[in-house]
Formats: C-alpha cells, sequence, structure tokens
C-alpha cells in the first residue's frame, strides 16, 4: 500500500512514512510504551500542521507534538541534518518550509542506516537559528532553501538528545 506521503512526495515522501514508522516502533514505543504515544501520521489535520506524533508520560501534565524528519546522514565523523526553511510549490510559488510552519513541539531527525536519532524542541531551535542569524544563510538544493547543521555544533549542543537502538 502507498502512504499518502509516498502520492504526495515521491520517493522523498516514501523515506519519510518509513522513518516515521522506524521511530514509532523503534523508539517511541519502547520509551514511552504504546499507551503513551499517539500515532498522527493518518490524521489529514496533524500532517497538515507537521505532526507525526504525540507522547505523554504519566508524571507529565500534558502531550507533547513531534515531527519526524529522515534526513540525519553520517558526514566523516560527524552527523549532520537539514533545515527546510522556504520551499517551492509546484505551481513554483514560494511558501514557508517544515521549519518555520511545523507546530510540533519537537523534531526528530532520524537515520535509518545509522539506527539512531537526534531530537530538540522546535520553538528552542528556532530561537537560536533567529540568535545567530543564520535564516538568511540557507543553500539551495532541489528548489529547497536549506540550513545544514553539524550534529558536533557546540553551538546547539545543549539542545539535542540523541537516541540510539
Amino acid at each position: 500500500m502507498v502512504s499518502q506521503k509516498e502520492q504526495k512526495y515521491g520517493i522523498r515522501g516514501k523515506k519519510g512514512h518509513q522513518g516515521e514508522r522506524d521511530v514509532f516502533n523503534e523508539f517511541l514505543i519502547p520509551f514511552y510504551g504504546r499507551n503513551y504515544v499517539k500515532d498522527l501520521t493518518r490524521d489529514r489535520t496533524a500532517q497538515s500542521r507537521g505532526i507525526d506524533f504525540s507522547v505523554t508520560k504519566p508524571e507529565w501534565n500534558n502531550w507533547y507534538t513531534l515531527d519526524v524528519k529522515s534526513n540525519l546522514e553520517k558526514y566523516g565523523s560527524d552527523w549532520i541534518f537539514w533545515l527546510e526553511v522556504e520551499s517551492f510549490t509546484k505551481d513554483h510559488k514560494l511558501k514557508p518550509g517544515w521549519f518555520r510552519h511545523s507546530e510540533a513541539n519537537r523534531i526528530y531527525h532520524y537515520c535509518r542506516g545509522g539506527k539512531c536519532c537526534v531530537y530538540y524542541d522546535l520553538n528552542q531551535m528556532r530561537q537560536r537559528i533567529d540568535e545567530l542569524g543564520m535564516m538568511t544563510k540557507t543553500v539551495e538544493v532541489n528548489n529547497d532553501y536549506l540550513i545544514k547543521i553539524y550534529a558536533n555544533d557546540s553551538r546547539f549542543q545543549d539542545l539535542f538528545q540523541w537516541l540510539y537502538m
């Protein structure tokens, strides 16, 4: 069966859908427990808001929403991932990318081959990117305007949480 993401985004959507399934099964369920994870990948409203899952713990007062990105890559001895600041629609109009649009509380960047992911609070990352003046330092890749983040960059270390299998 072809996922909604694969229908809409082709191979990128397929990779994203596979990453969501892996993060759900290999990280979220084992860490939080089945009763404390909501799968929102088929919820069109949640998807339009950039939300894939929500999680909680018994000691927390609320649920936190997550957006999974399958773009964590090994880069020499470091890891990198990309923040999509802007992208072009099919009719060539510029729109805010997920980094500016997502309403998720946390972003999880996942590496399928490396069986690991890094996550952070999205609002804290937006604030840090703004403070560092990086919003204007984008690279164009396939009609998307992206910011490359090195995982060992000391300016972000206090924001990152790593999960390994």
